[in-house]
């Protein structure tokens, strides 16, 4: 599973492990929602992933917990 690098309480660094992208875009998601929820902002950044595909259900998640994601 993907592994935080490090972190602080709005921000987290994230080694994807060579993931499938989605894996790691769900792990990222559901830990920036929390962190979101508490300091009002989160930031996050990964390292070895692969293929993201979709952003459906990340896009989904987004928007129900109320966050914004800019990926390329």
């Amino acid at each position: 599973s993907p592994q935080i690098i490090n972190e602080t309480p709005a921000t987290e660094y994230v080694d994807g492990k060579n993931l499938l992208g989605f894996v790691v875009t769900q792990f990222c998601s559901k830990t920036a929602i929390k962190k979101a929820k508490e300091f009002d902002v989160e930031w996050f950044v990964t390292k070895g992933s692969n293929y993201f595909g979709t952003a459906d259900t990340s896009t989904v998640m987004a928007a129900q917990g109320l966050i914004v994601t800019n990926s390329y």
